[in-house]
């Protein structure tokens, strides 16, 4: 399976396509890594909410995901992430699809949409209010 995916890549990447895979990296690796890219993919068939969903939140990245768990209430705004429809690889290549042909989006934007949905104050001001105890 790793050797098709490496195939995949090597043609990828023989058309001038921006496309990494690789294996751990440090968090000073993986920050750095995820700063530098434009869409982070999660692969995953089966986490509901997997660390590096909270690292890329954390750092404004944007993200394809399946459809799985916590995820598709998480990332419910399709101008910055993208959900595959079913959780399956021809679905999930869709979306790899759709984001290669998207217009790109503004990082600045995804930014301040994503430190709003991070504010503690904000988090806790909506807790408060569901609980009865905020105006």
């Amino acid at each position: 399976m790793a050797e098709v995916a490496t195939l995949g890549i090597d043609r990828l990447q023989g058309r001038s396509r921006h496309v990494q895979m690789g294996g751990f990296l440090s968090k000073a690796e993986a920050t750095n890594a995820i700063l530098n890219e434009d869409w982070l993919l999660i692969t995953s068939r089966i986490e509901s909410n997997p660390v590096i969903f909270s690292d890329a939140m954390k750092l404004c990245c944007s993200l394809i995901a399946m459809p799985v768990g916590d995820l598709p209430g998480l990332l419910q705004d399709q101008n910055m992430d993208i959900i595959a429809e079913r959780v399956n690889a021809q679905a999930y290549a869709d979306a790899i699809s759709t984001a290669s042909t998207s217009s790109g989006i503004d990082r600045s934007v995804a930014h301040a949409k994503r430190t709003e949905l991070c504010d503690l104050s904000t988090i806790f001001g909506g807790l408060a209010k569901s609980l009865g105890e905020g105006s």
